[in-house]
């Protein structure tokens, strides 16, 4: 059995990669109507979803590009072709929108740029310069772009994109991280904790990061934070039982 490069999945549609007679198919399984669909494709990496259209990241002739794929006519079309140099996160969605993260050299100096699409009308909103080389874990939120920052040997900050106004806020925070999670009011972040890490939850006040707590009752190191869009907290543990926590902050 061939296993999946990756997956997505919603209450309709659950979509698949995986090759077929060393071709690339995206194999697209109606959950409702319990057909399933094969593409043949240019995929080469990710699967997210939005309603009925699937994006991912394919190559064409030596070109990758972000495309959109219509499930029900399974029409593909070109969304951002990447003129960068490769991107270091995922794309994020919010609502009808994507945010596409790529590193570009500009006046000699390697920065991020974010470019933001309208998924619904097919159409380019913006571009938005991150002034760091690593743009790690691109979080998209209520018109803010956040991430975590660096240019390779410093330790990195946690910063948001505001993308009506165009500022960029370094949040200040008590303590340095190497992982976070937002959704856009609280952040989780992954923290020093002795000779190891684990993950404390901040609330945003301005351009502060106001600590909140480090779950004194969980004695397990946590890993792995991510909020859903209803705005809850989910943590793995890396105790015996690998205990999943779900946490509502608000």
């Amino acid at each position: 059995m061939v296993r999946p490069h990756t997956f997505a999945a919603s209450l309709k549609w659950l979509i698949w990669a995986a090759p077929e007679n060393n071709k690339q198919v995206i194999h697209i399984y109606n959950r409702q109507t319990q057909e399933l669909k094969m593409a043949e494709s240019q995929y080469f990496h990710g699967l997210f979803l939005y309603g009925d259209i699937l994006i991912y990241m394919g190559i064409e002739q030596g070109q990758p590009n972000y495309y959109t794929l219509a499930l029900d006519t399974l029409k593909e079309k070109v969304l951002h072709e990447i003129i960068g140099e490769g991107s270091n996160s995922q794309p994020s969605i919010y609502k009808n929108q994507i945010a596409i993260a790529e590193t570009q050299t500009m006046n000699n100096k390697q920065e991020t740029v974010v470019h933001v699409y309208d998924l619904d009308r097919h159409k380019q909103l913006g571009s938005y310069t991150f002034p760091y080389k690593i743009a790690e874990n691109i979080q998209f939120q209520n018109d803010t772009i956040y991430a975590y920052l660096w240019n390779g040997k410093e330790t990195g900050v946690v910063g948001g994109m505001d993308i009506k106004s165009g500022k960029l806020t370094i949040f200040k925070q008590p303590a340095a991280a190497n992982a976070y999670a937002t959704d856009g009011a609280y952040f989780a972040l992954s923290v020093a904790d002795e000779e190891s890490n684990t993950v404390e939850v901040f609330k945003k006040e301005n351009e502060k990061l106001k600590f909140l707590s480090r779950f004194p009752t969980i004695k397990e190191r946590l890993v792995n934070p991510r909020f859903t869009s209803e705005g809850t907290l989910i943590l793995n543990g890396e105790g015996k039982d690998l205990a999943m926590y779900i946490i509502r902050l608000k």
